[in-house]
């Protein structure tokens, strides 16, 4: 799962555990499985840029699409349904600081369009190559995937998801190979893509 939190006390290793404890009884009562229902600890990466904000929300929010479940907007278990004011969604999230940025409901539904042509709608303009980098390491691994700079030492298919991931979510090739040092040839052929968009 994902959450995009607002720590304001610096209590999210707390809360984490207070959450994952819980659930974990609760779903074992229910299933009847006994031990650790998660794996490893959590994974947290800090938030401090609103073109940042935009590359994790809307990560988050395409993973169901991009798993092959469904679309974005259909997928129950999101708060997708909450940004764009469903009539019924359960609202647990706090929407109005991704909608104020975004231009509200229109805007977030355009930020979620899952193709290559948009991307990452903010980091077009985004000449901050660190900032770019925090937001590349931080889809790939919210997917599992490492860091970029250890792309090009994955077992091939991982390499490869990595690679489509990245250009799936707005890089263009020529920022994916300087990123990852996987050759332009290679991004290329793997995400059968052509140099869309006008990043550098």
């Amino acid at each position: 799962m994902h959450l995009v939190l607002e720590d304001c006390t610096d209590c999210l290793s707390e809360l984490m555990h207070s959450l994952l404890t819980r659930y974990a009884a609760y779903f074992n009562s229910r299933s009847g499985h006994a031990g650790h229902v998660f794996q490893e600890r959590f994974f947290s990466e800090p938030i401090e840029s609103d073109r940042y904000l935009l590359a994790v929300v809307r990560y988050v929010h395409l993973n169901p699409e991009r798993a092959g479940i469904c679309r974005a907007g259909d997928y129950a278990w999101s708060s997708f349904g909450e940004y764009v004011g469903r009539p019924g969604a359960v609202v647990l999230s706090r929407t109005e600081t991704v909608l104020d940025i975004v231009q509200g409901a229109e805007g977030f539904r355009r930020l979620c369009e899952d193709d290559a042509e948009p991307g990452l709608p903010m980091t077009r303009r985004c000449d901050d190559e660190g900032e770019l980098l925090g937001i590349a390491n931080d889809i790939l691994r919210g997917a599992g995937l490492g860091k970029a700079s250890e792309v090009g030492n994955l077992p091939r298919e991982q390499r490869d998801d990595a690679l489509r991931l990245l250009r799936r979510t707005g890089f263009s090739i020529r920022r994916i190979e300087r990123m990852t040092g996987v050759g332009r040839g290679t991004v290329h052929r793997v995400t059968g893509a052509g140099e869309r968009g006008t990043e550098s």
